[in-house]
């Protein structure tokens, strides 16, 4: 009927809320920043718990071969002091940002649930919309390690004046823990694809006996998700599409999962750019570590992430891991060449004792 509440107004099945979106106050960014020649953006994240022990390795390593104006920090500290000691760690802009809506969301303290979203708003305010030089906005997490000039090299060749985004391709799962007019549209196109039937459950709700878990079904008939922590590239275009409805998305799927903010972007860039939205398979992203991440040959990775996820570190530690990458990445550029897989492997694999082969899956000397 007409007095129906417009479906774009409805937050979720469990929350309502009136507050209004939270406005924090632009901060000052550098004019370098501004007038950096970036067709590639990076933008990271890092949050109070990890800042001071990641954010120094990557200084010493890959962020520098980063141009200065084109590699931006966002964390959700506020507290004046907690962001000056921060500062005092990097070269790098350390820029503040919250949710819109951060008294809706339950899991306020953990990035991973809700960082996305806000970044891609705050950076495209900050920095994007008064750049007309970048043309590639790369989400990525701290605990990443990018080659930026292979990345580079490779995005050179990738169409960013249309709506396209880019990373680790990861499948959408039917359900994210809410259901909200988003996740309806992914449902639809699972249904209409003839996807396996399963049960939308809502949270704090049991699934019933005998009933498939709609969190554990990958969405029949829908583009990839690009896993956000190794680099969630969106191009310029894309971003100024979605610009316009990140705060309602935002407080749509507050009750997604506390780790799923790339999947909340997806679905903003689903349900409003839709297919347009076109994504692009990359060469060279990896979501984990090295030595998690087994491939041979002489092409060329572009990140790798998840250093600390358990025994993922090779040598014990993010800063080992980074370190030695870092020490083949400058032996690489001495020679003109990017760091190629086989030398990954001969490193971080093989522990200097031969290749990974697949075929045996084990080191063998040539």
């Amino acid at each position: 009927s007409s007095d129906e509440e417009p479906l774009e107004n409805i937050v979720s099945s469990s929350v309502a809320s009136n507050l209004p979106a939270l406005n924090l106050p632009l901060p000052p960014i550098p004019r370098y920043v501004l007038s950096a020649n970036c067709p590639i953006l990076h933008v990271m994240m890092s949050g109070q718990q990890t800042f001071y022990s990641r954010i120094p390795v990557a200084e010493r390593t890959w962020f520098r071969e980063v141009p200065r104006g084109c590699l931006v920090i966002f964390t959700s500290a506020t507290s004046p002091g907690v962001l000056a000691r921060m500062a005092n760690l990097t070269s790098r802009p350390v820029i503040p940002m919250m949710p819109a809506y951060p008294a809706m969301e339950p899991n306020l303290e953990r990035m991973q649930a809700w960082g996305h979203l806000p970044r891609a708003r705050a950076v495209f305010d900050l920095i994007v919309a008064k750049n007309p030089s970048v043309r590639w906005i790369n989400l990525i997490d701290d605990d990443a390690y990018v080659f930026p000039d292979r990345l580079s090299e490779e995005f050179k060749a990738y169409e960013w004046n249309a709506p396209r985004y880019s990373g680790f391709p990861e499948c959408i799962r039917v359900s994210i823990g809410d259901r909200n007019y988003l996740t309806e549209e992914i449902l639809a196109r699972h249904t209409h694809n003839h996807g396996q039937d399963c049960h939308f459950r809502l949270p704090g709700e049991d699934l019933p006996v005998g009933e498939s878990d709609c969190w554990d079904i990958c969405c029949e008939g829908c583009p990839f998700v690009a896993q956000g922590g190794a680099g969630y590239l969106m191009s310029r275009v894309l971003l100024d599409r979605v610009r316009p409805f990140i705060e309602q998305c935002e407080r749509a799927t507050v009750l997604s999962c506390d780790s799923c903010a790339e999947q909340r972007l997806y679905l903003c860039v689903f349900h409003h750019v839709g297919d347009e939205a076109q994504f692009i398979w990359p060469k060279g992203v990896w979501k984990s570590s090295p030595k998690w991440s087994k491939r041979e040959g002489k092409d060329w990775p572009t990140s790798y992430h998840g250093f600390e996820w358990g025994d993922a570190a090779a040598t014990g530690s993010l800063e080992g891991d980074f370190e030695r990458l870092w020490e083949l990445e400058v032996k690489a550029r001495k020679g003109g060449r990017f760091v190629s897989y086989d030398e990954v492997m001969h490193e971080f694999v093989c522990n200097g004792n031969g290749f990974w082969r697949a075929a045996s899956d084990s080191c063998e000397r040539k």
